[in-house]
This record gives structure tokens, sequence and C-alpha cells, in this order.
């Protein structure tokens, strides 16, 4: 179309230098393209790597957290273990005691000392003409009953009640000693009975923890279980975006080497175009450039 003595008319230098200058825009767009692919996946893979580096962090952080909880939760074991044996042994020990217990046995000398006491008081208190019969033969037969039951020997009384101050004053000891007993008795009593009950507020409040604790704790494994998920995800979409980058960056460095020399190449053509329209001085082409 263009020979050396510049016979082609400006016409044909004209298209040709357009249809290189498309070509070269092409290529330069094709090259951006790739350039841009490129780009995309190299991000794709960093942001990958990222989710895989967060999913990890937040596994590894949740894997310490149920760690924690299980230790939390097998030292509370051990605790609510313990209580129940100290509240057992407390029950235990409320249980042997009634067993030995003398409190009724006490109660009922008591009122019979107090009820004695009191004919012996009525006795000393009559007159030396009044009938005592009936009231010496009642005290004497209460005290049989009283020495049955204590194990205790009493003077029996005669109708002149001479031994009734000395018996009085025996009774009036025994009752002190006895009243003296049950004081003990019901201070033992109140003071294991509160050991049954603090040791059985204890073991309720533990329990209650400890149930609280396994319900945190099973919902930390559940949670950690959704994380082990996220973090095989993210890992697969890693090895994913890395088995693609992999495969496509040395096919995209070719393809830019190759659209490179293509468009050096094409610069050059349109150099040459336009040296070739400079020297035809009787064209109208050297000063279109």
């Amino acid at each position: 179309m263009i020979d050396s003595g510049c016979k082609a008319d400006s016409a044909a230098i004209k298209k040709m230098i357009s249809l290189m200058k498309t070509l070269l825009a092409k290529l330069q767009a094709e090259l951006a393209n790739a350039i841009k692919a490129d780009k995309q996946s190299a991000a794709a893979l960093a942001k990958a790597k990222a989710d895989l580096a967060e999913a990890q962090k937040k596994y590894d952080t949740q894997v310490n957290v149920v760690k924690d909880l299980q230790k939390q939760k097998d030292k509370m074991d051990d605790k609510v273990t313990a209580t129940k044996v100290a509240h057992e042994t407390a029950k235990k020990a409320l249980d042997d005691y009634f067993k030995t217990d003398d409190t009724e046995s006490l109660s009922n000398q008591k009122a019979a000392i107090e009820e004695i006491i009191k004919m012996i008081t009525k006795l000393q208190n009559l007159k030396a003409e009044d009938d005592t019969t009936d009231l010496i033969e009642g005290i004497n037969s209460k005290l049989t009953d009283l020495q049955k039951a204590s194990g205790t020997e009493f003077l029996s009384m005669s109708r002149d009640h001479k031994e009734a101050a000395t018996v009085k004053s025996m009774l009036e000891e025994m009752l002190k000693d006895i009243k003296k007993s049950l004081a003990e008795n019901a201070s033992t009593q109140a003071a294991l009975s509160n050991e049954v009950s603090r040791q059985k507020k204890i073991l309720a409040d533990r329990k209650a923890k400890h149930s609280a604790k396994l319900t945190e704790l099973g919902t930390a494994k559940e949670t950690l279980k959704r994380l082990e998920k996220d973090l095989a995800k993210a890992k697969g979409k890693h090895a994913e975006r890395k088995t693609l980058y992999e495969r496509l960056h040395p096919d995209f460095l070719d393809k830019k080497a190759i659209i490179e020399k293509e468009i050096a190449l094409v610069k050059q053509i349109i150099i040459k175009i336009k040296a070739l329209g400079v020297s035809c001085s009787k064209s109208p082409v050297k000063n279109l450039y």
C-alpha cells in the first residue's frame, strides 16, 4: 500500500495509523484488565489469609476459654463432693446424737422431781393433826418410780416425815443437774442441727453454681464447635484462593510479558509509519503529526 517513493496517499497512511492505534488501545486495555484481575486475585488471597488468621485467633481464644471453664468446673466438682461429705457427716452426727439422747428421760425425771418437791413442800406445811397418810404414800410411790428411772436411791417417808428435808434437798440438787444436762442437750442438738442446715445451704449454693458453670461450659463448647467449623471453612477458602493464585499468577506474568512486547512492537510500527509520512515531503501527511 505504501512504497518508498511516497506514492501512497495520505488516506492510506491515516488508516494504517488508526488501525495501529486501535490495536495499541486494545492491547493496553487487555494488559490493564490482566493486571486488574491479578491484583483482584492477590487481594482475594490476602483477604482469605486474613480471614484465616482471624478465624484461627477466635478458635484459639475459645479453646482457652473452654479450658479455663473446664478447670473451674472440675474445682466445683471437688467442692460439691466435699460439701456432700460434710453434709452427710453432719446428718450422721445428728442421727447418732438422737440415738443416745436422754432428753426425754431427763424431762420425765424433771417433771417427776418437781411434782415430788411440791408434794413434800405441801407435806411440810401440814399441821401435826392433819392426816398425811395418802400424801406420804403418794410421795413414796413416786420416789420408787423415780428411783427406777434414775437409778438413784431415796429414803422413804415415814409417818413423821422427818426425812422430808433430806429428800427434798437431794431432789433439788438432782433437779439442778438434770436442768443443766437438758440445757447442754438442747445446745448440742441446736449446734448439730444448725451445722446440718449450714452444710445443706452451702451444698445447695454450690450445686446451683455448679449447674450454672456446666451450662456456661456447654455453651462455650458449642461456640467452639461453631468456630471450629468456621476455621475449617476459612482454611478451605484460603487453600482454594492460594491454589487459584498460584495457578493464575504465572499465566498472568507470561501474558503480561507477551502483551508488553506486542505493545512495544505496535508502538515501533506507529513510529515507523509516522516517519514514513514525514519523509514524503510532497504528501499532506507530513503536516498531520
